[in-house]
């Protein structure tokens, strides 16, 4: 069965020097980056797969993701032009796309994720799905030469990041319940052959 198309707009990413940002870093916040009803169709399409139990080193630290198949709506979405051409512009260079590897990470009730460093892969887009976590909880923080970031991140909001670069993790999310995850986020991890424009 051919996968639903979900289409991105071609867009220009707003922010004045917004390369600069990135280069100094390692990576930049897009708020509103794709509109209520992507959200919801990308959110939809990932329940297609099943959920696994991601753990973090010796912290015995726990969430689940699913993985996304790059022949599913959600992979052609991320390997789209329009996309792609962002990750490029960023990254400032030319060179095209060797390996993707897709999935969601999905918070429940007093879950979170480490500070940690990526050990392979040249960027990352990250687009919050769902957050009904409490104020305050399930906060994505980052570390790069000696300054720190917290974003709050609501569905549609958007980061490009160097995982490889940049510490990152999350602050426990706070929900109503324990049953269902209320944190959600897609993840696209991209390799690029290294060369520069």
């Amino acid at each position: 069965m051919k996968a639903k198309y979900i289409s991105f707009p071609h867009r220009h990413i707003n922010g004045a020097n917004r390369i600069n940002y990135f280069q100094k870093y390692a990576h930049y916040p897009i708020l509103k980056f794709i509109e209520s009803s992507i959200v919801h169709r990308l959110y939809s399409e990932s329940l297609k797969f099943n959920t696994r139990q991601a753990e973090a080193g010796k912290q015995g630290v726990e969430w689940s993701e699913r993985g996304i198949d790059l022949d599913s709506s959600i992979g052609c979405f991320f390997s789209q032009t329009s996309i792609v051409t962002i990750l490029r512009q960023f990254l400032e260079r030319s060179s095209k796309i060797t390996r993707c590897h897709i999935w969601t990470s999905e918070y429940k009730h007093n879950e979170y994720i480490n500070p940690h460093k990526d050990t392979h892969g040249t960027i990352q887009l990250l687009i919050c799905l769902k957050n009904e976590c409490a104020p305050g909880s399930g906060i994505l923080g980052m570390a790069y030469n000696g300054a720190h970031f917290y974003h709050d991140l609501k569905p549609g909001d958007a980061v490009l990041f160097k995982a490889t670069d940049i510490l990152h993790w999350t602050s426990p999310a706070i929900g109503k319940t324990d049953d269902a995850p209320c944190r959600i986020v897609l993840v696209a991890r991209y390799h690029f052959q290294d060369q520069p424009l």
